[in-house]
């Protein structure tokens, strides 16, 4: 379980939220995702929350704060927006150990919903699927963003109004490696990028890795 004194920092919130509502975030932050601060205005926070790299295979692996490489969305937006670089060099294995000592391909993602879907899930990411389609053959690779965490996650959210829970929205980020999720060939190869949740799909980026010879 992911859980964590810094949990208040993961989420915004689009809308002001009364006490009820505040104690939800409590509990959502402390018991099912690592949420970004709850504020009234996503632009004045921003540039606080926002941690800065100097490039995108800086950002470690796992990380669950949005950094200047993290998708933009607005208020209205709502699903999962992806962002990666373009073209990336790896070596001949695209294959990377549990502890990630190989190969990065790093994707960060942002996801926002309204807390009335949010309370579906224990922690929403690991529900996402990550796919890659081969641009030239088709071929197609997918694999689930679930961790190793297994611990059980409480159920006795604080009532909120269903008219609160379907009009407050939070965002949410995380940057993985393509490779960790994904056994590709090792092989250089152009491919298509996506991520999906239910009904939900983020866009779509085109990936080339080349092999190092």
């Amino acid at each position: 379980m992911r859980a964590s004194f810094q949990a208040l920092n993961h989420y915004k919130s689009t809308f002001k939220l009364d006490s009820n509502c505040l104690m939800f975030f409590l509990w959502l932050s402390f018991f099912i995702l690592p949420v970004n601060s709850i504020c009234q205005e996503r632009d004045i926070m921003t540039n606080i929350n926002q941690h800065t790299f100097r490039s995108p295979f800086d950002v470690p692996i796992g990380y669950r704060s949005e950094t200047n490489y993290s998708p933009v969305i607005n208020n209205q937006f709502f699903g999962i927006k992806i962002n990666s670089p373009e073209k990336i060099t790896v070596k001949e294995a695209l294959k990377m150990d549990r502890f990630g000592n190989n190969d990065y391909v790093p994707i960060s993602l942002t996801h926002q919903f309204n807390l009335a879907y949010l309370r579906k899930f224990n922690n929403i990411t690991d529900h996402m699927t990550v796919v890659a389609v081969n641009v030239k053959t088709g071929i197609s690779f997918s694999g689930n963003l679930g961790d190793e965490d297994t611990a059980e996650y409480p159920d006795d959210a604080p009532y909120l109004p269903e008219e609160e829970l379907v009009n407050t929205f939070a965002e949410g980020f995380l940057t993985f490696n393509l490779l960790q999720v994904l056994n590709l060939p090792a092989e250089s190869a152009a491919y298509f990028i996506h991520v999906t949740l239910e009904e939900y799909q983020s866009n779509v980026l085109q990936i080339l890795l080349v092999r190092m010879e």
